[in-house]
């Protein structure tokens, strides 16, 4: 009887590894920007590039888009990243982008895109509209 129970207990110990590892991590994007008068506004469909840095000869590369409320959700490998959006987000007058490293290893992840770890320039000028040409007017000749 005591051998058996040996056996039992042995398998068991033996089924749960102690040092267990994640095998992928779900990270949770949250992208928003603060007003002026402080209130938050989420960025919609906006596309984030997350590139696996490694030795390795082929890094994992996943694109994600946030959906209307500025969340988005992706579930990765462990390992270390660089986040990037390709496009800038204009919004009051300046242009924000995030490019960042990030190590993920725990079961999941929750990361805050705000303007607090953007990089912000100033919005390029909006060319003004020209109008269209009038087609009852004739070009004049010199």
């Amino acid at each position: 009887m005591k051998r058996v129970i040996c056996v039992v207990l042995f398998a068991a110990v033996c089924a749960f590894p102690l040092d267990a590892q994640v095998e992928v991590v779900r990270l949770k994007i949250h992208a928003a920007l603060v007003e002026s008068d402080l209130s938050l506004r989420p960025i919609p469909r906006l596309t984030l590039v997350l590139q696996e840095i490694s030795e390795g000869e082929f890094p994992a590369k996943f694109i994600v888009k946030t959906g209307f409320a500025g969340k988005a959700e992706v579930e990765v490998p462990p390992g270390r990243y660089r986040l990037s959006t390709p496009e800038p987000v204009e919004f009051q007058g300046r242009r924000y982008a995030w490019e960042m490293d990030l190590m993920l290893q725990t079961a999941e992840r929750t990361l805050e895109l705000s303007n607090d770890n953007a990089t912000i320039d100033a919005a390029a000028p909006t060319p003004a509209p020209t109008e269209p040409p009038n087609p009852t007017q004739t070009p004049s000749m010199p």
